[in-house]
């Protein structure tokens, strides 16, 4: 299984990303991106089937703790892109860690209790062996 971190920045060449997934990977090989789309201004359809891939979450779902989005302040910054070989191993369990992850300590605004960070963590639930019911 192939796991690999991808922050794409403004500019991002994403016919030069297609072309080097296809040269690194197989059909045969499991493949999951943790992609980072902060630094991009306008997604598109394009950078959520970076080289044949699915995304986890749809374009339109929050990561963030962004309330109310701005052109400065998206709200979908971070997802799980995975190949067809992977996707008989996804149980269908998926999430977005929203709570937890604040403390009255740390200013939100002009007040208190905001986040450590504005990012969220993202997950996808596999099975180990796809012919077993062990998850991981």
């Amino acid at each position: 299984m192939q796991l690999v971190n991808l922050m794409l920045h403004k500019g991002t060449n994403i016919e030069l990303l297609n072309q080097k997934f296809k040269e690194l990977t197989t059909e045969s090989d499991l493949l999951m991106v943790f992609i980072d789309f902060t630094d991009v201004r306008m997604l598109t359809d394009d950078h959520f089937n970076i080289g044949n891939l699915k995304p986890v979450f749809s374009q339109n779902t929050n990561t963030t703790f962004v309330q109310h989005p701005t052109a400065e302040a998206r709200s979908h910054t971070t997802n799980l892109l995975y190949n067809t070989k992977l996707q008989k191993h996804l149980t269908g369990t998926n999430g977005i860690v929203k709570q937890g992850l604040i403390h009255l300590a740390i200013p939100n605004g002009w007040s208190w209790g905001g986040p450590a960070s504005p990012y969220c963590p993202v997950y996808a639930e596999l099975f180990t062996n796809s012919t077993s019911d062990v998850a991981l």
